[in-house]
C-alpha cells in the first residue's frame, strides 16, 4: 500500500537533509538543459514542419493518426509538467514508496539512490519525448519510414535500464 491508500509505513522514517553530490548536480543541470533543448528543438521544428504531422504511431512505428503541427507542442508541455512534478517530489524522499523497510541505518543511502533515480528518469523521459518529436517531424517530411530498431531500442533502454538499475541497487544495499 502507498501513501494515498492510507498506509502509514512512511511515518517514523527519518527526515534527512541530503546534500547533492557532483553526479546529482550534473544530472539536475542536464535535466534542465534537456528541457530547454526539447522546447527549442520542438518549436523550431514546428515552425518548419508541414501543416499536418503524425500524432500517433502503431506498433510497427507507422503513423496512424495525424494532426496540426502545433499539436507537437503538447510533448514538451507534458515533459515540463512531469519534470517539475518529479523535481518537487524528489524533495521528499521520506514519503516515497520503497520495496524495503527504511531504517535509520539505510535511510541516507536509499533516499540518495531514489532521488538520483528520479533525476535519471526525468532526463530519460525528456530524451524520449525529444525522439518522439524527431520521429514525428521526420515522418511528416516523409524523409524516413518507420523508426529503425535502434531508435526503439534506445527508447526502451532509456526507460527500463534506470528502473532496473535502481531496483537492483536498492535491494542489493538494504542496509
Amino acid at each position: 500500500m502507498g501513501i494515498l491508500s492510507g498506509d502509514p509505513s512512511y511515518k517514523g522514517r527519518p527526515r534527512l537533509s541530503l546534500e547533492s553530490g557532483p553526479l546529482d548536480r550534473i544530472l539536475e543541470v542536464s535535466g534542465w538543459i534537456a528541457l530547454a533543448v526539447l522546447w527549442t528543438y520542438t518549436v523550431s521544428s514546428v515552425l518548419k514542419a508541414p501543416e499536418t504531422v503524425p500524432t500517433h504511431f502503431d506498433g510497427s512505428g507507422s503513423p496512424n493518426d495525424f494532426g496540426s503541427r502545433w499539436s507537437l507542442l503538447i510533448l514538451p508541455a507534458i515533459g515540463t509538467f512531469v519534470f517539475l512534478v518529479m523535481t518537487v517530489i524528489g524533495r521528499f524522499p521520506h514519503l516515497f514508496n520503497y520495496g524495503l523497510k527504511i531504517t535509520q541505518d539505510n535511510a541516507a543511502f536509499q533516499y540518495r539512490l531514489a532521488t538520483r533515480f528520479l533525476r535519471v528518469l526525468k532526463l530519460s523521459i525528456l530524451v524520449v519525448l525529444g525522439l518522439v518529436v524527431r520521429l514525428s517531424i521526420r515522418a511528416a517530411a516523409q524523409s524516413s519510414g518507420p523508426p529503425d530498431s535502434a531508435t526503439l531500442f534506445i527508447v526502451l533502454a532509456l526507460l527500463l535500464l534506470p528502473t532496473a538499475g535502481y531496483i537492483f541497487l536498492s535491494l542489493r544495499n538494504k542496509g
